[in-house]
């Protein structure tokens, strides 16, 4: 006898469809009921979908990996989820990565959230602005997959 599922056993997403949430309700169904719990959870924030999907690629056999665009959808995806660590881009337009985290760390349920700043600037000033804001790190963009891997996790733990 099959029993009929609960209101609570689907995913929900609000109207209008936001195309990054639609996408996260997807991969999670897809992945099945447990995953969250099992393995440590990456949201990375990037306005160049390019390189976040590169990234992705490159992390998601050892992490939980969601992609969003823009800082207010990084706010929004966090009111909603929790996550271990967040690889967040300096620079976007509009709210930009040292907003986001200005953001992060006056909510009480996201100010421990580990943030790694990804950046192209490497000059000397820039990554003493970067470290001023006090992340929880920072990573050149150019880096290497394993070289991430191994800061990612080294931040985690």
């Amino acid at each position: 006898m099959n029993k009929m599922p609960a209101i609570g056993d689907y995913t929900w997403v609000d109207r209008p469809v936001e195309m990054y949430l639609l996408q996260l309700a997807i991969d999670n169904a897809v992945r099945g009921p447990g995953v969250t719990g099992e393995i440590k959870r990456v949201l990375i924030v990037d306005d160049d979908p390019f390189y976040a999907k590169m990234v992705k690629e490159w992390i998601k056999d050892k992490y939980q990996t969601d992609i969003v665009t823009t800082g207010m959808q990084a706010i929004s995806f966090l009111l909603k989820n929790k996550v271990n660590l967040i690889l967040l881009d300096y620079e976007m337009p509009k709210v930009d990565g040292p907003q986001v985290l200005q953001m992060l760390r006056q909510d009480e349920e996201s100010k421990d959230i580990p943030v790694v700043f990804l950046t192209g600037a490497g000059s000397k000033y820039n990554v003493e602005r970067i470290m001023s804001l006090e992340p929880a790190g920072y990573i050149f963009k150019e880096t290497t997959r394993e070289d991430l891997l191994d800061y990612i996790k080294e931040k985690i733990k």
